[in-house]
């Protein structure tokens, strides 16, 4: 007989038993397994009850969000109408980037003029060149007002930054 003749005649005679699982719980249930629908609609932690300040809703947040102490409004819309209606100090009336109606349009025909270079050191930038308002936009009670092309300009950033510091006075020390 040869050696592949012998091979399948002992793999047959092995037995692989050991290899099956552990037979120390055999037809126990596992010590920590629920039964069918024990735990359904259960919560494992009691969550906390909040009333929203805006419409009144009771609503209820985990204990690891309701350790944040966020939670005066039950959602963000009822968040952004409270703080307009009630002209709350955390409003502030949009991001301060917003510069009004047409920006973004009157900017890019700044950059156009400018052919995307500062106009103070005639460096070329490009279309991400920063523009400057002349007279502060903050001035103005109109954005279209402030954001005529006649008060712009393109400034690199460096120059726009200097532009735009205020120096501060310095403080004498009393000796």
């Amino acid at each position: 007989m040869t050696c592949e003749a012998s091979w399948p005649s002992v793999c047959s005679m092995r037995t692989y038993e050991h290899l099956i699982g552990n037979k120390f719980r055999l037809g126990n249930r596992p010590s920590n397994a629920f039964k069918p629908g024990e735990n359904k609609g259960k919560r494992l932690v009691e969550w906390t009850k909040f009333t929203c300040e805006c419409c009144g809703v009771v609503f209820e947040r985990p204990p690891w969000i309701a350790r944040q102490n966020k939670n005066r409004y039950c959602s963000l819309s009822c968040k952004k109408a409270h703080c307009i209606a009630s002209n709350d100090i955390r409003f502030i009336g949009g991001p301060k980037t917003y510069r009004g109606r047409g920006w973004k349009a009157v900017r890019l025909l700044a950059v156009a003029r400018d052919l995307g270079s500062c106009c103070s050191c005639h460096k070329f930038i490009g279309i991400s060149i920063p523009v400057h308002h002349i007279i502060p936009y903050r001035d103005f009670q109109d954005p279209e007002k402030a954001n005529q092309l006649t008060n712009l300009e393109c400034l690199c950033q460096s120059c726009h930054m200097k532009r735009e510091s205020v120096v501060p006075r310095k403080l004498k020390i009393p000796s």
